[in-house]
C-alpha cells in the first residue's frame, strides 16, 4: 500500500508575519506548566516572532508572583486528523528545560490519545530526545488510566533539524531529518484511540520539576529558547494499493 500526500501544504507556517505571532493560526494561554514555569500566553517576552523564526524563551523571573521562571507555550487553532506535519526547529539543551513538540487530543472519546514528536530533558545531555505516545482515560477496564510507549532517539536537538509526524490510519510515523525512527501500529499498543479524534499541535517549553528537575536546574544559563523555522502540514492524498 502506497501511502501519498498532497504535493502543497495545506496549512504552513513560516513565520514571516510582521508584528508577531498570527493570531490566526496560533493560540496560547496563560497557566502553570507541569514544571516550575507559568506560560505567559503571547508576552513578547516569552513568545516572539523574529527574523522568520518563531522564539519561545524561558527566562527567570518574578514577575509572575510566587513563579521564578516564565516561558511559552502555543498551539494551533486549527484540529487535524490525518496528514503529515513537517517542523524546522532547533531547541535548548541545557539542565532543567523541558521543551516540547507535541500533539492535544480534541476531547472526544472516553480515552484519548498524546503524541511526542519531541521531547526532551536535561538529563538526555545533548546525546537523545524521546518520541512517545501516551494513553489517557479509560482503557483496559480502568479509568484515569494511563501508559506511555516511549522511544529513545540518537539526536542532538540544539542543531537544526526537520521533524515530522505522519499520521494516518492506524499507524503513526516518526521521522528525523527524513529518516524514520519509530512507528507504532495499532495492536502494537493496548488501545487505539488515534483514529478517533483530531489533533493540534502544541509548541511548549517548560523548566524543573519533578522530571525535567531531577538531573538539577541551571538558572544561571537561563534565558534558553526553542526556535521554530517553519511548520507545514499536509494532508493525506490517498491510499492506493501497489
Amino acid at each position: 500500500m502506497n501511502i501519498e500526500f498532497e504535493k502543497k501544504p495545506y496549512w504552513v507556517e513560516n513565520f514571516d508575519k510582521k508584528g508577531g505571532l498570527d493570531d490566526k493560526l496560533w493560540g496560547s494561554k496563560k497557566e502553570k506548566s507541569g514544571g516550575l514555569v507559568f506560560y505567559t500566553g503571547a508576552d513578547e517576552k516569552n513568545v516572539k516572532v523574529k527574523k522568520g523564526k518563531l522564539i519561545l524563551t524561558i527566562r527567570k523571573d518574578s514577575a509572575s508572583g510566587k513563579y521564578l521562571y516564565t516561558s511559552g507555550r502555543i498551539f494551533t487553532k486549527q484540529y487535524f486528523r490525518y496528514g503529515k506535519f513537517e517542523i524546522k526547529a532547533k531547541l535548548p539543551v541545557t539542565a532543567g528545560v523541558w521543551p516540547a513538540l507535541w500533539f492535544k487530543a480534541n476531547s472526544g472519546p472516553a480515552c484519548v490519545g498524546e503524541i511526542d514528536l519531541v521531547e526532551y530533558i536535561g538529563c538526555m545531555k545533548a546525546e537523545k530526545m524521546n518520541v512517545n505516545v501516551h494513553l489517557w482515560g479509560t482503557f483496559g477496564g480502568k479509568k484515569n488510566n494511563h501508559k506511555q510507549y516511549p522511544r529513545s532517539v540518537a539526536v542532538n536537538i540544539s542543531n537544526y533539524h526537520i521533524y515530522t509526524l505522519e499520521m494516518l490510519r492506524g499507524k503513526l510515523v516518526f521521522k528525523v531529518d527524513g529518516k524514520v525512527v519509530y512507528e507504532v501500529k495499532k495492536g502494537d499498543i493496548e488501545y487505539w484511540p488515534f483514529d478517533e479524534t483530531s489533533y493540534r499541535l502544541m509548541i511548549a517549553l517548560s523548566y524543573g520539576g519533578t522530571w525535567a528537575g531531577s538531573c538539577g536546574l541551571a538558572d544561571n544559563s537561563l534565558p534558553q529558547s526553542i526556535k521554530v523555522d517553519y511548520v507545514k502540514y499536509y494532508r493525506l492524498k490517498e491510499e492506493c494499493n501497489d
